[in-house]
């Protein structure tokens, strides 16, 4: 028996028990698509939807009556979506042609899966068609609809070609129908496989981001530690330059030997003699006088309260600073 397309529904609004369900003819194209990729086909082992009588497959019909046989008595081998309604090419069993030949069904119930979009239904994936008298869903007769020819030798001759090409499968292989069964068996789990790798992507992507903005902190503190020991060793300098500690000539040299070493550079100055009292007073003056008994007590304590407990010159001279005010 020759290959007739048959209308299965018309464009437009249908009540239903779960809400409207709107067919546009954008979702005919979307169902279309997905009825032909080959992600459907695998598993689908290359074979077509169901036609039933009634709808044994739906738990809501299954116990009702008319609805009770579960043989297949056609396979939808391909789904259009046209300007007037979406068609489906039905491949008949020999008691599917009886059917048609008495006319026992006029009219075909799509049965399929279906997303709420804006308050409506809209079907996404065609599951199996029922053949009934009464259909929810009002379409034209199977009597009245058009004819025509898909030879079986041209569809098998388009199939191996596809398959050859695409899956590498050999045909002259005495085990190439096993192979299409398999790859049928894998295709969930391919798809199952891609989907847990885009969860790792997103996973990846946002341990990504938060490294990123770790380092980001770490440059930021790294260089407000370079500003500050820039920083400390300006005022290292500074004050060594105001106690005499130091020439004006030096200030830039003790400057970074402090930001390289603090510990060293503090352990360093206490070593040398005071050169001046302080740089203000004797910037002038050709004679440089020894230091004071009051400042070299005031150094020997420093360097004891260093000692003692560790601390750099600076913090060691504020201490004994606040200490003895009465020798500065």
């Amino acid at each position: 028996m020759e290959k007739q397309w048959l209308k299965l529904v018309d464009y437009g609004d249908y009540p239903h028990a779960d809400g409207v369900q709107r067919v546009t003819y954008t979702a005919a194209l979307e169902m279309q698509k997905r009825f032909r990729s080959l992600r459907a086909r695998l598993a689908r082992k290359f074979g077509g939807i169901p036609v039933y009588i009634g709808h044994p497959d739906d738990r809501h019909f299954s116990q009702l009556p008319g609805h009770s046989d579960t043989r297949s008595y056609a396979w939808v081998q391909d789904l259009e979506a046209r300007e007037d309604g979406i068609w489906i090419l039905p491949k008949w069993s020999t008691a599917g042609e009886e059917i048609l030949q008495n006319a026992f069904f006029k009219f075909l119930s799509p049965r399929w899966e279906t997303k709420r979009e804006n308050g409506f239904l809209t079907p996404i994936r065609l599951i199996s068609v029922g053949l009934t008298n009464n259909p929810n869903i009002p379409g034209e007769a199977i009597a009245n609809q058009e004819t025509q020819v898909c030879p079986e030798e041209m569809e098998d001759i388009e199939l191996q070609a596809f398959l050859e090409k695409t899956l590498n499968i050999r045909f002259q292989d005495p085990d190439w129908k096993e192979q299409i069964v398999q790859l049928g068996a894998h295709a969930e789990a391919i798809e199952a496989l891609k989907e847990a790798n885009k969860d790792l992507q997103s996973e990846s992507d946002r341990f990504y981001k938060l490294a990123c903005e770790q380092e980001q902190k770490i440059k930021e503190l790294t260089a407000a530690l370079v500003d500050a020991k820039i920083a400390s060793g300006e005022r290292f300098a500074k004050f060594a330059l105001n106690r005499g500690l130091i020439q004006s000539t030096e200030v830039d040299e003790w400057k970074e030997r402090y930001i390289a070493d603090p510990k060293a550079a503090s352990n360093e100055l206490l070593g040398q003699s005071q050169t001046l009292n302080t740089h203000s007073k004797t910037e002038h003056l050709e004679n440089r006088h020894e230091p004071t008994d009051s400042q070299t007590h005031i150094l020997k304590r420093v360097r004891e309260r260093m000692q003692m407990t560790g601390e750099d010159y600076t913090a060691a001279w504020h201490f004994v600073r606040q200490s003895m005010p009465v020798l500065l």
